[in-house]
């Protein structure tokens, strides 16, 4: 469970302005997710038009010189892992530190087993709006740094691939 850091002499923070700062966090993190699902699209077609060129023998790799295979297999081998790390990309993210703690998201109330259990644990739970609110901030602002981190490599290894596709049918002519 995250908590509060004590604040340094001088320096104040408020709820409205975590609470805002939370909702531009939830915004981006939707830009984040639509940018991967263009990305993940993206790289559906071009890995379809890879395995569409293997399976259908019209562009066999074993038929290419030494140079051109290996690029060819290289950028398949890129091409996957621009895929995983995509697919790693959209892929939700249930678990939470502390889940043990006070109810803070929505994953914590559906390890409940019943109404009476969440009821419970509303009820004994010491922490206001201000920590939970604080609590949302610092895990969405990870899991946004960590999805934008997995799209950079996303684009690299894609370009990497692309660059290599090139490169691998530049040298077959």
């Amino acid at each position: 469970m995250s908590t509060v850091p004590s604040e340094p002499s001088g320096v104040s923070w408020s709820v409205p302005m975590v609470t805002t700062m939370l909702k531009e966090a939830r915004m981006e993190l939707t830009h984040a997710d639509n940018k991967a699902g263009l990305l993940l699209a993206a790289l559906g077609v071009g890995a379809g038009a890879m395995i569409g060129a293997l399976l259908g023998g019209g562009w066999p790799p074993d038929t290419l010189g030494a140079v051109s295979e290996v690029c060819w297999w290289a950028a398949a081998v890129a091409m996957v892992v621009a895929v995983c790390l995509g697919g790693a990309s959209v892929f939700p993210r249930v678990k939470h530190n502390g889940d043990e703690g006070p109810i803070a998201f929505w994953g914590h109330v559906s390890r409940l087993d019943s109404t009476e259990a969440l009821l419970a644990r509303l009820r004994s739970d010491e922490y206001g709006e201000e920590v939970r609110t604080v609590d949302q901030l610092f895990h969405v602002s990870r899991i946004l740094a960590r999805k934008y981190l997995l799209l950079q490599w996303v684009i690299g290894s894609a370009g990497v691939a692309g660059a290599l596709f090139i490169l691998g049918g530049l040298l077959a002519l």
